[in-house]
């Protein structure tokens, strides 16, 4: 075999190894990418034991009315079952309005003054009020002065690029997971959509514990 053949052979097993290697260094990324978004770093925006049976990742976005429906049925519940759900709340904004933004900044400035709960349940309970406003601000600062936020860290959390950052990083979590509508929830690894699918998927765990 001559030298010009053996050089023709060994470039194309070359590329050939290349090509596997890339779609595997791919694949591998992706499930990483998937790992890190059920695994992440710690967050306050949880509820529950640790050792719940139930452990739900579930991805809202304040402006979706089925999304309040289901923050209130799964308080509800927890509410009556303390020990079953562990719950983590996910940002992941749809809404392009005017008022899309604030009010996940408001919720995260209330978590950094320990009021994230009382925050994101007041939100989703005056929706009605705020949803269709050019500018909710007014509205978020009652609720604050309601729930005992220091409006002066509130005013500066509110101009802090971190708050933006944090929720752009939660919004990935989503994408990394192929969320694409809210509310989205991932129960046990399995991602269900919409209030209805949650709680039948509840149902269903709990008919086999």
């Amino acid at each position: 075999m001559n030298k010009k053949l053996i050089f023709k052979y060994f470039v194309t097993a070359l590329i050939l190894v290349i090509g596997v290697g890339t779609v595997q260094g791919v694949k591998l990324f992706r499930l990483k990418q998937k790992q890190t978004a059920l695994n992440g770093a710690p967050s306050s925006r949880k509820a529950g034991p640790e050792s719940a049976p139930i452990r739900i990742v579930e991805f809202i976005d304040y402006h979706c009315g089925p999304c309040g429906r289901g923050s209130k049925w799964l308080d509800d519940f927890m509410a009556r079952h303390p020990q079953k759900i562990a719950l983590e709340v996910e940002y992941f904004p749809l809404h392009k309005g005017p008022s899309g933004p604030i009010s996940f900044q408001f919720a995260e400035c209330a978590l950094r003054q320990g009021k994230f709960w009382e925050a994101h349940r007041l939100i989703f309970e005056r929706q009605y009020q705020w949803v269709s406003m050019l500018d909710p601000a007014p509205l978020f600062r009652l609720i604050a002065q309601e729930i005992g936020l220091d409006l002066n860290r509130l005013d500066a959390c509110l101009k802090d690029e971190s708050i933006k950052k944090e929720i752009s990083r939660s919004k990935f979590k989503g994408d990394a997971l192929g969320v694409k509508a809210t509310p989205t929830y991932v129960i046990n690894g399995s991602v269900v959509v919409g209030t209805a699918e949650l709680e039948k998927k509840i149902y269903q765990i709990m008919e086999t514990r």
